[in-house]
């Protein structure tokens, strides 16, 4: 693989439970992928492994690794990074909202960043508490990787993947209402967080221009990196400063928002 072209990993935010040995609690939602490449095709995709971790195929041509451990996510991003990759990195939660530091006329405080999120808004119940864990899932995470002897250079730019390999594209996923995609047959229910992150990975691919035969839906780009007008606060920035040794974020702090339309909903 070129490595200007970015393994792409993807989080779908959940609550994360481990036990007195360290092991992932089955009430664990918290889901990940690590995407090398995009699939052909979404539709024949195959689901097999544990309750812990397990792999996406597709007429073995193409797969997937998968799995609900953050130490085994920051192993493997570790690894990618060590081989001279670049990484770009989703996370399944508002990562970025508006801020005001003063009265005008026309306020609204409270409302939808982009047009497709009416319903599904950052400051509601759902999208608040995904933020929240976000922060706290994203901290461990990193903290981890750079206790495996990697330095982090991240940046909201999706262009950055351009400059060099060991960069770090950090984005947004948007995976609810429309543009949350069904499970094919060969997905069972017990890997439906999994399922989200190969389709929030996928999603970035695709809104990228990298090849796909995919036609049962639609990428978009929601949101481009740096759009966004007035005060904003960068949830990677919080995360990554917060880290065991603060790291800045390059680029813009409205990080760009990735998403598949499912066709079906049209």
């Amino acid at each position: 693989m070129d490595n200007t072209n970015p393994v792409v990993y993807a989080l779908d935010i959940g609550v994360y439970n481990l036990g007195a040995r360290s092991q992932i609690l089955s009430s664990t939602t918290t889901a990940w992928c690590r995407l090398p490449s995009p699939p052909t095709s979404l539709a024949g995709v195959e689901y097999s492994g544990t309750a812990s971790s397990g792999q996406f195929c597709l007429s073995g041509k193409w797969s997937a690794n998968c799995g609900r451990s953050i130490d085994d996510l920051a192993r493997a991003m570790a690894r990618d990074f060590k081989e001279g990759k670049s990484i770009a990195l989703g996370f399944e939660a508002p990562m970025w909202f508006p801020m005001h530091r003063k009265h005008s006329p026309s306020l609204s405080l409270f409302s939808p960043r982009f047009s497709e999120e009416s319903g599904h808004e950052w400051y509601l119940q759902a999208g608040a508490a995904a933020t929240l864990k976000a922060a706290s899932l994203g901290c461990l995470l990193f903290s981890q990787v750079e206790g495996l002897g990697v330095r982090l250079a991240p940046s909201t730019d999706p262009d950055s993947r351009r400059t060099g390999n060991g960069t770090l594209i950090l984005f947004e996923a948007f995976v609810a209402g429309d543009y949350k995609l069904g499970r094919p047959s060969g997905v069972p229910v017990a890997a439906a967080n999994e399922w989200d992150a190969v389709t929030a990975a996928v999603s970035w691919f695709l809104a990228h221009g990298f090849p796909s035969y995919e036609l049962s839906a639609q990428p978009t780009t929601l949101h481009r990196a740096g759009s966004q007008r007035g005060g904003l606060m960068s949830v990677w920035s919080i995360i990554l400063g917060a880290s065991v040794t603060p790291v800045n974020v390059q680029g813009p702090p409205d990080c760009e928002i990735v998403a598949m339309r499912d066709q079906t909903a049209e």
